[in-house]
């Protein structure tokens, strides 16, 4: 006999319980949203389903970007094909709703080459609107003087010319 039980969206295994509807408080105080726009501008018509699901699976992240580890492994986690992750990417990149945020370059053991590239992926407005509190308060912080200032001094120490180290010649 199969058994269902309800858990947590968050991935932590917990029993599901009931968002208290508090705006300020956790993840799991929030209730996931969906914009009117998804009615009002025929999205739920004019989106296939592999479209439709990845909007969704990446809505309930709720972080303002995320990363796809490896298109096998994300689709394993949500019970879709690796094909249909691919064509509902490529499908709401066409129409905007999600763009890169960052590529990045990084070390990678199990690549033929040795290296790999990162995507940042995120939500154009206004499907960004579940993001928690913590997330929204980072992603403030980030664009303010101090936050770019600190973000300047983080980077400029690993580049030699700037952080005052000998540059070998």
């Amino acid at each position: 006999m199969t058994r269902i039980t309800k858990l947590h969206e968050d991935g932590s295994g917990d029993p599901y319980t009931l968002p208290s509807g508090n705006f300020e408080g956790s993840r799991k105080d929030i209730y996931f949203k969906v914009p009117f726009e998804y009615w009002e501008q025929d999205y739920y018509k004019s989106l296939t389903m592999p479209a439709k699901a990845m909007l969704f699976i990446f809505m309930s992240q709720r972080k303002p970007s995320l990363v796809l580890h490896k298109d096998k492994q994300f689709a394993s986690w949500y019970g879709i094909s690796p094909a249909t992750v691919g064509r509902g990417i490529t499908e709401l990149k066409a129409k905007g709703l999600l763009y890169e945020f960052l590529t990045k370059q990084y070390l990678d053991g199990s690549s033929i080459f040795g290296q790999s590239t990162g995507v940042r992926w995120a939500l154009a407005a206004p499907f960004d609107l579940n993001i928690n509190k913590t997330e929204r308060e980072a992603a403030e912080a980030a664009w303010t003087l101090e936050g770019i200032a600190r973000t300047a001094l983080r980077i400029s120490s690993r580049i030699p010319a700037l952080s005052g180290a000998a540059i070998p010649r």
